[in-house]
């Protein structure tokens, strides 16, 4: 039996008597769009993170942009501004606009303009005065008052007033010829001074004061990187030499850090506040300046430069191992350098047991081993382990023997044993099958469940196989596959199946109930669950195809509370639950956190090297300090679930590009239509035609903290959308106004950012615009206009022309009939008596004929479409109808309606009716008081004619078509109701409808 105590101790001594130990990081590669990976050189400066979070990297191979996610290639291109024009890039800076100077191998400077999105040669020439050309250069600096600090190789330095567009050589005025000098890398110190390395110099002073040149011990032309340590100190790097040399600007004294051993140092880049980073041609290595000491960790190999992000990590770029990031913040995850153990159970307060492969140990509660209590030869596979009590443990054990054929084992019985705290067995059953899940009851009773139980009795009361007890006990006959046991603390045995859903037993294993959990209710088809867990609050939750429900004891069924398509339980390793009733549970590339007062989900990403490396799930325990313990490959690996949660990182949005019908928009660029940046517009105006649009945006910290994006077009979409892309595209925009937003939530949903939104207007065509319809509509209200003029001028006419009808009928027609009747009148006095009745008959007819010929020129005569005509005109039939009659009558109406103007064939009717009432009246009627009431307001009317005596119906020949019958055609004419009323005499009324 292997003694892993003892080896554990030694490796402990070991580490603390040895300074240069081998520590890992995890270690993530960046590589650009075509997969490639980035390229450094040996430039002091090719890295540098700007105002926005970018890491932006001058390499060999041309300029690149790293925004958390991926790397954006800038072109090379000589005539477009928009790409940049070398590709042989050797340094970078960002001054205090934001702009970036970016240093060449051969060609000089390049300015990019961070507002215009151009890039542009610097140009000497332009500069007073104009002596000084610039080809190679090393390193570029930004001093305190912005001014641009320029290092060429043999011819420098020369510092540039960015505001003044000065450019000047600096002398260091000492007994050194600096044009002999090769001049390697600066930086900037915190005190405000400048440092620079010249082969084996260093220079530090400023401008007004001058600098002071330090000749470094065993110097030689390969010193070329420079790091300013947080105690102020400096760290110089010697291409050739191992070592580092220190230099105290407070004792203007070099010392040597102690024997790394590392040869060919290639640069320095922040790693916490006790320690710096230090590249090399082999690996890196961890420096403490404190203690002055080394670790030697496997990446990067050849590292330039590094910047620092939110969270600590490190993003470099390295001569062999490219671009990268080191994950060394404030990690949620603490590797505990381990063996590699399948499961880990708590034993008591301060002890775990730990089974691995073929061992099991006994550890402590910093997870150190304390003993090694088994170690099976390797025909055995440990599958399970159980804490029974404080005495013994169970353990569940696949056998294999060697086979020759295709497969090298050959699995060919399972065994139980049973163990005390010395490695002691005392008991073991073989049982041929594979148990996952094993518990207890409180009476002593072990219980177990297997995936591959046929029919039979239980093994005994020491070992109960649940599956084969559910399986007696059914009327079908078949076997149950049993997934997973669970003891309740009401001593409630619960048992999942494969495919006949759940059972819940009593302890002395009798079916209480069955549940065929499903999303919709507990009674329809069955489905496979995975894993029953009781929570401390005595929640009973199952994890099943369907999604995650929980038992609802009230309707004695499971309620869903996550389906399928949210959570990833399929392949659930682990589940626990913190001090405060959060759920947590571990797939295979995810964490989840469920808050049952909430109900809310939380979801983080799991790091591919802290993966679960058993297969089924089992409760795991948590440390002292609340953390969930891992069982990895690469060892225990303890999770704080306090640094999960969202941290209050700079989640700024930036909006990056813009695309219109494919093409990119850039500021000030041929479309006007961006006068700013994008990430500086609040608002765009586009044409009809521009309503393809691409909207890029980025928050380079959103992926620190595992943030989600979702985006929103008011006025366009109905509700938001989670964006995995980080662009979004709108095809065939109508035109009118938008307001685009975005928001940054964490995998809980819970909102971290929200932009404050870009203004989008898109015009219509001209045929569409306000103007347009305006115009649209003065041309109609002038069609209009015109027809009604046009209409007015024919009814006019045609007022003229019933005018004129009138006129020549009462002039020409009434005289004609007027001298007939006079002459007949006379013929008659003169006739024979026996001629005279022909001759009174046709005076008669005559005069009639000239009564009937007057009401159809009143009729005509458009000057009499008023209420006054009617009205006298109906006065003057009554004076005349009633002349001599037994009649009195009574004659309503109101004269201030005399001006209201009536419709002709209204006014005529209405006059017929009254006519034709007033003589049935007169002929048929025994009484002798007539009521005419009349009310008109416009084109509503009102007439009723009524006589106080008793009508005669049949002599009115209401059947024959005429009398009554013709005037309730009238009133249907002019659309208006008739009704004949015989209570209290009889009365005719007419009104409009």
């Amino acid at each position: 039996m292997r003694n892993k105590f003892l080896t554990h101790l030694i490796l402990i001594l070991l580490l603390c008597s040895f300074n240069g130990q081998s520590q890992d990081f995890d270690v993530e590669k960046i590589v650009i769009n075509e997969g490639r990976q980035l390229t450094g050189n040996w430039a002091a400066a090719p890295i540098i993170k700007d105002h926005l979070g970018y890491i932006w990297v001058a390499s060999s191979d041309g300029l690149n942009r790293y925004d958390g996610y991926e790397v954006k290639t800038y072109d090379v291109s000589l005539d477009d501004p928009r790409g940049i024009p070398s590709r042989s890039l050797t340094c970078i800076v960002q001054d205090h606009n934001h702009n970036l100077w970016i240093g060449t191998g051969l060609n000089g400077l390049i300015f990019y303009d961070y507002e215009k999105e151009e890039f542009s040669w610097f140009k000497t020439e332009n500069i007073e005065p104009a002596k000084i050309s610039l080809s190679q250069i090393n390193d570029l600096i930004i001093d305190s008052n912005g001014d641009l600090w320029i290092i060429p190789p043999f011819d420098g330095p020369y510092k540039y007033s960015i505001k003044n567009n000065t450019l000047k050589s600096v002398e260091f005025k000492n007994d050194l010829n600096q044009k002999t000098i090769n001049h390697y890398s600066g930086i900037l110190l915190e005190s405000g001074d400048l440092a620079f390395l010249l082969s084996f110099y260093l220079f530090i002073g400023n401008e007004n004061d001058g600098f002071k040149a330090y000749k470094a011990p065993n110097g030689s032309y390969q010193n070329r990187s420079i790091y300013e340590l947080p105690d102020h100190r400096l760290i110089l790097g010697e291409y050739l030499l191992p070592d580092c040399l220190l230099f105290d600007p407070k004792t203007e004294k070099f010392t040597q850090t102690s024997a790394s051993n590392e040869a060919y140092l290639t640069g320095f880049a922040p790693f916490n506040e006790d320690a710096v980073l230090i590249g090399t041609k082999q690996g890196a290595l961890i420096y403490n300046f404190k203690n002055d000491s080394y670790k030697k960790i496997n990446n990067p190999v050849g590292l330039i430069k590094g910047v620092s992000d939110s969270k600590g990590n490190i993003i470099y770029l390295s001569e062999n191992g490219g671009m990268g990031k080191i994950l060394c913040g404030d990690s949620p995850f603490e590797s505990m350098d381990t063996d590699e153990y399948n499961r880990i159970v708590r034993l008591d307060e301060n002890r775990f047991l730990g089974m691995g492969p073929g061992y099991v140990d006994i550890l402590d509660y910093n997870f150190q081993v304390i003993d090694t209590l088994l170690e099976l030869d390797d025909h055995y596979i440990l599958t399970n382990i159980f804490v029974e009590n404080d005495s013994t443990f169970i353990l569940n054990a696949h056998k294999y023997e060697q086979t020759s054929g295709p497969d090298a084992y050959k699995k060919y019985e399972g065994e139980f044993y049973r163990y005390n705290f010395k490695g002691e067995l005392k008991e073991s059953r073989t049982k041929r099958r594979v148990y996952e899940y094993i518990t207890k009851l409180k009476d002593g009773r072990i219980l177990v469940n297997t995936e591959f139980s046929r029919i039979g009795k239980a093994a005994d009361n020491v070992f109960s196989v649940i599956s084969e007890l559910i399986a007696c006990d059914t009327e079908e006959g078949y076997f149950f596959l049993g997934k997973n046991i669970m003891v309740d603390s009401k001593e409630k045995i619960w048992v999942s199946t494969a495919e006949h859903g759940v059972i819940r037993l009593d302890e002395n294993f009798n079916i209480e109930d069955k549940f065929f959990v499903d999303s919709d209710s507990c009674t329809t088809k069955p489905v496979s669950h995975y894993f029953i867990y009781e929570s401390q609050s005595n929640e009973i939750y199952i994890f099943a195809t369907t999604g995650i429900l929980k038992y609802n004891s009230e309707s004695s069924c499971f309620d869903l509370i996550s389906s399928k398509q949210k959570i990833k339980n399929l392949d659930i390793k682990g589940i626990t639950e913190d001090s405060s009733g959060n759920l947590w549970w571990i797939t295979n590339d995810q964490i989840t956190k469920y808050d049952p007062s909430l109900n809310a989900f939380s979801f983080f990403d799991l790091p591919s090297n802290h993966k679960l490396i058993h297969t089924h799930c089992y409760r795991l325990p948590l440390a002292h300090d609340g953390s969930i313990v891992l069982p990895t490959h690469n060892g225990i690996v303890k999770l704080n679930t306090n640094k999960l949660v969202s941290s209050q990182l700079d989640l700024d949005i930036d909006l990056s590009a813009l695309t219109i019908n494919n093409i990119r928009i850039k500021a000030q660029d041929s479309t006007e239509i961006l006068k700013n940046t994008l990430r500086n517009s609040e608002n765009i105006n586009l044409t009809y035609q521009q309503k393809d649009i691409r909207i890029d945006f980025v928050s380079t910290e959103a992926a620190l903290d595992q943030a989600q994006y979702y985006t929103y077009l008011d006025g366009y979409d109905k509700k938001w959308h989670l964006n995995l892309d980080r662009f979004v595209e709108y095809k065939n925009i109508s035109p009118g106004s938008y307001t685009f937003k975005i928001q940054l939530r964490d995998k809980g949903n819970t909102l971290l950012h929200e932009t404050k939104g870009l203004s989008i207007h898109i015009s219509p065509p001209w045929y569409k615009s306000n103007l347009a319809y305006i115009v649209y509509g003065l041309l109609t209200l002038g069609f209009f206009y015109l027809i009604m003029q046009y209409r007015i001028r024919q009814i006019e006419k045609y007022q003229d022309l019933r005018t004129k009808i009138s006129s020549d009928l009462h002039d020409d027609v009434g005289s004609i009939l007027a001298s007939v009747a006079m002459q007949s009148e006379i013929l008659g006095l003169q006739a024979d008596e026996d001629k005279k009745p022909k001759f009174e008959k046709l005076s008669q007819s005559t005069r009639e004929a000239m009564s009937r010929m007057r009401d159809t020129v009143w009729a005509i005569d458009s000057r009499k479409d008023n209420v006054q005509s009617l009205v006298y005109r109906m006065m003057d039939f009554l004076s005349d109808s009633l002349e001599g009659q037994r009649f009195s009558y009574d004659f309503n109406f109101d004269e201030s309606q005399f001006n209201t103007s009536i419709d002709p064939n209204i006014r005529q009717s209405l006059y017929l009716i009254f006519k034709e009432s007033l003589t049935n009246a007169i002929k048929h009627s025994s009484g002798d008081t007539i009521k005419i009431e009349l009310d008109i307001q416009r084109n509503n009317f009102f007439l009723k004619i009524h006589d106080n005596g008793t009508p005669d119906l049949s002599s009115m020949e209401l059947a024959s078509g005429l009398g009554l019958s013709n005037i309730k055609m009238r009133a249907e004419k002019i659309k208006a109701t008739s009704q004949f009323i015989t209570h209290d005499g009889f009365s005719v009324i007419i009104q409009s409808i």
